[in-house]
């Protein structure tokens, strides 16, 4: 099968899935972002080994190995986790195994965090055991200290930096900007969000091992959030934007790829479903983009960017159901606020007068049968 190419149908032209992070070359748009399934050489190496992953972000390193209290680590509804593992090897301990990470043939970018200075000693020592690229992960710092810390970082090593973005930061475009100017070649978010906590109806106990039980949410819960942080990225800078955050499937990576992304980063559903999730998400991407009547990742990058309004819309958008594919659930019934759907005859119908155009009847229908447009 030719790199970087999904699998099609004898004859069927594919979809070149390629893409270009900084001076990089990413067989797929697909990231597996840090974490435990990237925890030391021999994780990255495994994860290599699988069809869709173009590049793997290692498990972020401390200047000293640290360990987490346990549990670290819980699945809610949805496919939606919190966690708190912190645990983390050392620069030093990453670089002795850079080598085999390295085995598996594909980018290995690495995640740093310490004091500055910890910063620039870690970077010049895993550029010289081989790493491809840096990532520096932020939640929300001193722009002004970030952007010296971005410029003390890129004068003390050749290869790229990327800088990833926390949900909390109040005014992402400012950041973003200031982080391109500092001279980062990439941006990347969101990260988990958080703290959140979880308990046990049984027993009163947080469900984490943590100071107060505290842990940060990922999966799907976070992904709206996310899309609106890359698309604030995406609007404001030129560099390249990694965008994650609920990924679970080629869907969510298209609405990803529409807000301006250059390619897609995610763990959580590598952990819950296995790394075969990549291999499901990128022919799913190609599925999705030939089905709306393109040829390339390029032709629906930052689709979405034009289209969003900056003033709100007031006119009401009446739905209109199409009764052929209405089955007559009456989902968009029982979930009407207002009384306006009603299923008569075995299909959905609107009161127009009594409909406030909310919209929620048309994101809810299981068989697309209500359309707003």
């Amino acid at each position: 099968m030719p790199s970087g190419h999904c699998p099609s149908a004898e004859g069927e032209k594919t979809l070149d899935l390629t893409v270009k992070l900084a001076d990089l070359r990413l067989e797929f748009p697909t990231v597996l972002a840090p974490g435990p399934l990237s925890k030391d050489g021999p994780a990255i190496k495994r994860a290599a080994e699988h069809y869709g992953i173009g590049a793997i972000v290692a498990k972020t390193v401390y200047p000293r190995e640290e360990d987490t209290p346990r549990p670290c680590m819980i699945a809610l509804q949805g496919g939606t986790m919190i966690n708190h593992d912190w645990s983390a090897l050392s620069a030093e301990q990453i670089c002795r195994q850079m080598k085999i990470a390295k085995e598996g043939k594909k980018p290995v970018i690495v995640s740093i965090l310490g004091d500055i200075d910890e910063e620039v000693r870690m970077a010049k020592l895993l550029e010289e055991a081989g790493a491809d690229m840096l990532e520096l992960p932020i939640s929300n710092p001193s722009l002004e200290q970030l952007q010296e810390n971005i410029r003390k970082i890129k004068e003390a090593v050749v290869i790229p930096l990327g800088v990833k973005i926390g949900p909390n930061i109040s005014d992402i475009p400012r950041y973003a900007k200031g982080i391109e100017r500092a001279g980062a070649d990439y941006i990347s978010g969101i990260n988990t969000l958080g703290p959140v906590l979880a308990i046990d109806a049984r027993t009163g106990r947080p469900l984490l091992g943590s100071k107060f039980g505290y842990g940060y949410l990922s999966g799907p819960a976070i992904k709206p959030l996310a899309l609106r942080c890359v698309a604030e990225m995406a609007k404001s800078v030129r560099i390249p934007v990694v965008g994650g955050g609920g990924i679970s499937n080629g869907k969510d990576a298209i609405e990803f790829l529409m807000a301006g992304a250059t390619c897609i980063h995610l763990h959580t559903a590598a952990i819950l479903r296995g790394l075969g999730v990549f291999s499901k998400i990128v022919e799913e991407i190609s599925e999705v983009i030939k089905a709306l009547g393109y040829n390339s990742l390029e032709e629906i990058r930052g689709l979405s960017l034009k289209l969003l309004n900056e003033e709100p819309l007031f006119s009401r958008i009446i739905p209109s159901i199409n009764h052929d594919l209405c089955n007559g659930c009456g989902l968009c019934q029982r979930a009407c606020a207002y009384a306006a759907i009603k299923v008569q005859g075995g299909v959905a119908r609107v009161d127009e007068t009594a409909c406030f155009g909310c919209g929620l009847c048309a994101t809810l229908c299981p068989v697309n049968a209500i359309n707003l447009s």
